[in-house]
């Protein structure tokens, strides 16, 4: 799994990247500013709308269009050069790379 981590804004923190056992994206957003128990805005693990078997090998996971949307719906935008490192870790099926941004 790569983890690719940022903070856009003082009240978040990302935690994004390519998750080679399962061979999808994920995505983790949190506020910081709040208790360990409340600090979840979205995690796509817990995201009860990809799972589905239709899905295929992205069943429970994100395609990078899928995390890009999510981005964007929460009004964040990603770092320079960010994306293209993402299809990249996607195109190796990288593993075990963890990067502050």
């Amino acid at each position: 799994m790569t983890k690719h981590l940022f903070r856009p804004a003082p009240n978040r923190a990302v935690d994004l990247g390519w998750d080679r056992p399962c061979g999808h994206f994920y995505l983790n957003i949190t506020d910081p500013t709040q208790p360990e128990d409340e600090d979840q805005v979205y995690i796509s693990l817990y995201d009860n709308t990809l799972y589905d078997r239709a899905r295929g090998p992205f069943m429970a996971g994100l395609t990078l269009d899928e995390l890009q949307r999510k981005l964007e719906a929460f009004d964040i935008p990603l770092p320079d050069g960010l994306l293209e490192h993402l299809r990249e870790d996607q195109r190796l099926n990288r593993g075990n790379d963890r990067t502050p941004w």
